[in-house]
Order: C-alpha cells, then sequence, then structure tokens
C-alpha cells in the first residue's frame, strides 16, 4: 500500500522518497481512489469526511491537510 499511489496514478516503477518506517512514524498520508465512482454524484460539490481509528491519542496540536487532485477526461 506505501507505494501503490506512484504506481496507479502514473504508472511507473515505485521510487519512495522515504522508507516504510519513516513514512509511518513521520508523515503518514492516507490516499484515497475515487477513480471507479459513480459520475452521477460528480455533478456538483461533495463534502468528504474522513474519520481515522488510531491505536493511541492523536498529540495535541497535530494538523491536517487535505489535497484533492480531480482530473475528468471529456
Amino acid at each position: 500500500m506505501y507505494s501503490r499511489p506512484q504506481q496507479r496514478c502514473y504508472s511507473r516503477d515505485p521510487h519512495p522518497l522515504l522508507k516504510r518506517n519513516e513514512f509511518i512514524t513521520l508523515v503518514p498520508i492516507v490516499v484515497l481512489d475515487v477513480t471507479h465512482q459513480n459520475e452521477s454524484v460528480k455533478t456538483g460539490p461533495i463534502a468528504i469526511c474522513i474519520e481515522l481509528k488510531v491505536s493511541s491519542n492523536i498529540p495535541a496540536n497535530t494538523s491536517a491537510y487535505c489535497l484533492i487532485i480531480r482530473d475528468k477526461i471529456y
């Protein structure tokens, strides 16, 4: 799962910048592939809610960022 986004999104062999352990502990990223979603739900704004189940409390003052890349081919 760690290196699959490069294969899936860019059709290239994965070359991660970080080792898997560094990625998990320092900069965990969640990738959601919604390319196979029904097009009828993409006609207007969409509210996205992400819920995380974690094994320990998230430290105070932790920030989370979201980048949504949408590519529609006509």
